[in-house]
């Protein structure tokens, strides 16, 4: 941080350690491209922004999913609107697990912040916020609890959200998937990509 040649920083770290270093960062004149999550609640994600914005400062959130070549492939055909205009997404993500998996840092609410929602799940939310065009949420619904470790924070969430034009995303992101699985599907007017 104290090297001046230095203009960018990535910061990938368990959570918990995520908003000082941005901080620090960003005080000391760096760019910031911090790995998902942007804090382990709303608080220091509020933190995050609002001293990029004191430091004049360009902050990112790294969502690297976004440029997964299937992914950005059903972007463009969204943008060409090639299965016409947007009804609903249907996305899952789901880890494995292994035993133990409830001992992990992740499990941990102090060092993560929150369970497989924060982990996983963020990365379906950001996706179908942004085949949206980040249109406003006009109402949300989520269930996010440990249903099968006996842990602290949820190892399963299903959460769906509604535009207000009507468009629809439903997802559920899971540690007890057993096999890992990633599914996005989009659908539209004239057709669907998965």
């Amino acid at each position: 941080l104290e090297n001046k040649d230095i203009k960018n920083v990535v910061i990938s770290v368990v959570n918990k350690f995520g908003k000082n270093l941005a901080i620090e960062a960003i005080k000391s004149g760096k760019n910031i491209l911090l790995e998902k999550p942007m804090g382990r609640n709303f608080s220091e994600a509020k933190e995050i922004a609002k001293a990029a914005k004191k430091y004049k400062k360009v902050f990112k959130c790294g969502f690297n999913h976004r440029y997964h070549p299937a992914i950005l492939k059903a972007h463009e055909l969204c943008k060409q609107r090639k299965v016409g205009e947007l009804l609903f997404i249907r996305g899952a993500y789901g880890h494995g697990g292994r035993n133990g998996y409830e001992k992990e840092w992740r499990a941990s609410k102090d060092l993560c912040g929150g369970g497989e929602l924060l982990d996983q799940g963020c990365h379906l939310l950001d996706l179908s916020l942004w085949f949206f065009n980040f249109e406003d949420v006009k109402r949300s619904e989520c269930f996010a609890n440990p249903i099968f470790y006996p842990m602290e924070v949820d190892d399963n969430a299903f959460c769906m959200f509604q535009t207000k034009s009507g468009k629809v995303a439903q997802i559920h992101a899971t540690w007890t998937q057993w096999k890992n699985l990633f599914r996005f599907e989009i659908y539209g007017t004239k057709g669907a990509i998965e």
